[in-house]
């Protein structure tokens, strides 16, 4: 699975976020490391190693609709939005 593929989501809100997108990666196959962004705020940046990519506890290949509850939930609170 190297060179990691582009799109990332974090198993966990990291700064409000968990869309991530890869920009960059590298080092020795035993020290391998990604750089992400957040796909919504771009000053969010990391520096992720391989392993802890790769661990499905912590990251999830792919951009998953993670809040598909919690997005409806805005949408369809148009009075609070208003006020």
């Amino acid at each position: 699975m190297w060179p990691p593929v582009k799109a990332w989501t974090s198993k966990s809100y990291i700064n409000g976020q968990f869309h991530f997108v890869a920009i960059n990666y590298g080092g020795k196959p035993h020290e391998r490391w990604v750089i992400l962004m957040s796909v919504l705020d771009s000053s969010l940046v990391l520096k992720v190693t391989w392993p802890q990519l790769i661990n499905s506890s912590n990251w999830e290949c792919g951009w998953e609709d993670k809040n598909s509850l919690d997005s409806a939930k805005v949408v369809n609170s148009k009075d609070e939005i208003i006020n």
